[in-house]
């Protein structure tokens, strides 16, 4: 299998946005269309989302292709 390189990105939604769970409903459907069709027929790349708890606090990450 072959290594690809990647980006961890941390994602945060401010608590007291406007729009509650959709804003990062959003978010995760923008995730979603970063590799085109093209790649994801002709490809292994993936993307990685993780949920992490510290200290109590929730943290979401990604781990998205570097191009």
């Amino acid at each position: 299998m072959k290594k690809t390189k990647r980006t961890l990105l941390r994602l945060s939604v401010p608590k007291k946005n406007e729009r509650g769970p959709v804003a990062f409903e959003q978010i995760l459907a923008s995730l979603h269309g970063l590799l085109s069709e093209e790649i994801k027929k002709t490809s292994d790349e993936s993307i990685s989302f993780e949920i992490v708890q510290i200290d109590g606090r929730i943290y979401f990450y990604v781990a998205v292709p570097s191009h």
